[in-house]
C-alpha cells in the first residue's frame, strides 16, 4: 500500500471528506458511548465527591453532546459536498476537544488522595472510555488528538503529583500506554485514509478507461 505522501492531494482530500462524513453519520455511537462511560464513572466513583460536582459534570457532558447534535442537524441540512466538509470537520474536532477536556477535569476532580482503590477505578474508567471509542475517534486525526490528549494528560499529571515512587511508576506506565494509544490511532487513521484514497484512484482509472474505450 503506498504511503500518504505518494498519493495525489486530490485523492487525500476526497478521503478526508469521507472521514468527516463518517463522523457525522456515527454521531449516535459517539454520544451513546460518551453517556455510558459517564454513567459508569459516576456509579463507581459515587460518594468520593459532593453530588453537585457530579451533577455539574454530567450537565456539561450533556450540553456538549446537545451542541454536537445541533451541529449534526446543521450538517445534514447543509448537505456539504466533499470540498466543503473541512470546516465541518474542524467544528467536530472542537466538540471532541471539549469532550476530552471534560474527561480530563474528571480525572483531576475525582482523584481521591490516599484511596488507591478509587484511584485505580478512575484510571480504568478513563482509559476504557478512550480505548472503547478509538475506532471512531481515529477516523479523523484532529478528533483523535483533540479527544485523547485533554482526557488523559491531566490524569497522568495528577497521579504524578502524588510524589511517591509508586505513583511515579504508575504515571510512567500511563504515559507509555498513552503513546501506544496515539500511535495505534495514528496508524489506523493512515490505513483508513490510504484505503479510501486508493479506492478513489481506482474509480478514476476505471472512468478514464471507460472514456478511452468509448472514444475508440
Amino acid at each position: 500500500m503506498p504511503s500518504l505522501t505518494a498519493l495525489a492531494p486530490r485523492l487525500l482530500r476526497r478521503a478526508r471528506a469521507d472521514q468527516i462524513e463518517t463522523l457525522f453519520t456515527q454521531w449516535p455511537v459517539a454520544t451513546g458511548s460518551m453517556m455510558l462511560g459517564a454513567t459508569i464513572l459516576m456509579t463507581v466513583m459515587w460518594g468520593t465527591v459532593a453530588p453537585w460536582l457530579f451533577a455539574a459534570w454530567m450537565a456539561a457532558i450533556v450540553l456538549n453532546q446537545a451542541w454536537r447534535l445541533w451541529l449534526v442537524r446543521r450538517y445534514r441540512a447543509a448537505g456539504p459536498g466533499p470540498a466543503d466538509r473541512l470546516r465541518w470537520g474542524r467544528a467536530w474536532a472542537i466538540g471532541s476537544m471539549l469532550a476530552g477536556a471534560l474527561w480530563g477535569v474528571a480525572g483531576v476532580a475525582l482523584f481521591v488522595p490516599g484511596d488507591p482503590g478509587h484511584q485505580a477505578l478512575l484510571i480504568v474508567c478513563l482509559f476504557g472510555v478512550i480505548l472503547g471509542g478509538i475506532n471512531l475517534t481515529a477516523v479523523y486525526r484532529p478528533s483523535l488528538y483533540g479527544f485523547v490528549l485533554p482526557a488523559l494528560v491531566p490524569l497522568i499529571a495528577r497521579v504524578a503529583i502524588e510524589g511517591d515512587q509508586l505513583h511515579a511508576f504508575i504515571a510512567a506506565v500511563m504515559l507509555v500506554v498513552l503513546a501506544f494509544i496515539l500511535g495505534f490511532g495514528h496508524n489506523l487513521n493512515n490505513v483508513l485514509t490510504q484505503s479510501l484514497a486508493i479506492r478513489y484512484e481506482n474509480v478514476d482509472l476505471i472512468g478514464e478507461l471507460q472514456a478511452q474505450t468509448a472514444a475508440a
